[in-house]
């Protein structure tokens, strides 16, 4: 198909513009300049492994977008859009990104030097099945959920809403109601991932009857990422 358009945009000029979902598949490497014309330009590459993208097409690359990375790999291979950057701070900005945010990295010497953190606005159309996949999006060890009863933690703990979909089951009521009545679940989604759509959720169930909160909140969680039988 990239061979096709190539040959079409060189003979029409159109399309003016080209966009490769899941562009890690099919741009791996430039050993065949019929995939990639860099001439004519325009593509726009989906991926969420950028490491796996010919270099030659990072170096080509005008902008990225890029949402919250944790992944060491992922992040450092963003260097090359973005090269001056000091790796330290490069981690840290992209593992902070909000569930909700994005960062513009321009390179350097076109679009200025410095990275542009934005808030993403809402859909404007449902797409709750492809949101399931932020359900693994893990954090850090110092940012884990830890659960407690009594102040004192039961041994289970959650780097993931899949993580927090897997122990809810297991808990005992009076450590679901704990950390609902001290808001924990909502701190932890809203400062942590960034939700704060699933965060208002959680905390209108903590102003209400939580004595079904374990129910409640699956369901909370479920209006957002989706079914949790298919998380």
């Amino acid at each position: 198909m990239l061979e096709t358009l190539t040959r079409l945009r060189r003979a029409t000029g159109l399309p003016h513009r080209v966009v490769v979902d899941e562009a890690h598949y099919f741009l791996n490497r430039l050993d065949d300049p019929a995939l990639f014309d860099r001439e004519l330009g325009g593509y726009l590459l989906v991926t969420y492994r950028i490491s796996d993208l010919s270099s030659d097409i990072l170096a080509a690359s005008e902008a990225a977008i890029v949402t919250r990375i944790e992944d060491r790999r992922q992040a450092l291979a963003l260097l090359t859009v973005a090269p001056g950057a000091a790796p330290s701070e490069w981690l840290a900005m992209l593992a902070s990104l909000g569930i909700d945010e994005a960062a513009l990295l321009p390179r350097l010497g076109e679009t200025g030097d410095s990275v542009k953190r934005f808030r993403v606005a809402p859909r404007l159309t449902a797409h709750v099945r492809h949101r399931a996949k932020y359900a693994d999006v893990p954090v850090r060890p110092d940012q884990e959920f830890v659960f407690t009863l009594k102040g004192r933690p039961t041994g289970r703990r959650a780097r993931t809403v899949r993580d927090l979909l897997a122990a809810l089951p297991a808990l005992d009521d009076d450590v679901v109601q704990g950390h609902l009545r001290r808001g924990d679940f909502r701190r932890w989604i809203e400062g942590v991932f960034g939700d704060r759509e699933l965060g208002g959720a959680i905390g209108r169930l903590e102003q209400g009857d939580i004595s079904n909160a374990r129910e409640t909140l699956l369901r909370a969680v479920a209006d957002r990422y989706g079914d949790p039988c298919e998380i």
